[in-house]
C-alpha cells in the first residue's frame, strides 16, 4: 500500500511532469518511490476516481494523464496528509468530547463507558495511519 505522505509526494511528482507531457511511465514512480507498479496504477486511477485527473491506459507501461484543477488544488492544501491529519484530530476531539461528558450523565454511564471504549479503540488506531 502507499501511505499518505508517499501519494503526496507522488502527485507533487506528477505536477512537475505535466509541464513536459501528460504521458507517463508508471516504472518511473514504482522505481522512484519503490512500489509495486499495481500499486501505481490503482493510486492513479484512485485519483482519477477522485476526479483529480482523467486517466487512461496507453500500453507498453504507459499511461495518459490529463490533471484537473482539483489536484493543484488538493495537492496545495496539503493532500492526503493533512486530510489524515484532520480525521485523527476530528477523532481526538470526540474522544475529549465524550470523555467530558462522562461525568454530567452518571445515569447513562454504561452507555458512555461504551462510547468511551469505542473512542479509545478508534484513537489508539490512529497511529497506523501513518
Amino acid at each position: 500500500m502507499i501511505n499518505s505522505y508517499t501519494k503526496d509526494e507522488i502527485i507533487g511528482w506528477l505536477i512537475k511532469k505535466f509541464e513536459t507531457t501528460p504521458q507517463i511511465q508508471t516504472r518511473e514512480i514504482s522505481s522512484a518511490y519503490n512500489i509495486p507498479d499495481k500499486f501505481v496504477r490503482m493510486f492513479l486511477k484512485q485519483l482519477h476516481n477522485l476526479q483529480m485527473l482523467n486517466y487512461s491506459e496507453m500500453g507498453m507501461g504507459y499511461v495518459l494523464l490529463h490533471p484537473a484543477m482539483e489536484l493543484y488544488d488538493f495537492h496545495s492544501k496539503g493532500g492526503f496528509t493533512v486530510q489524515d491529519e484532520l480525521l485523527k484530530k476530528n477523532i481526538e476531539k470526540l474522544y475529549l468530547e465524550i470523555e467530558n461528558l462522562k461525568p454530567h450523565f452518571s445515569e447513562k454511564a454504561e452507555l458512555f463507558a461504551n462510547l468511551s471504549t469505542i473512542g479509545a479503540t478508534i484513537f489508539s488506531a490512529l497511529k497506523f495511519l501513518h
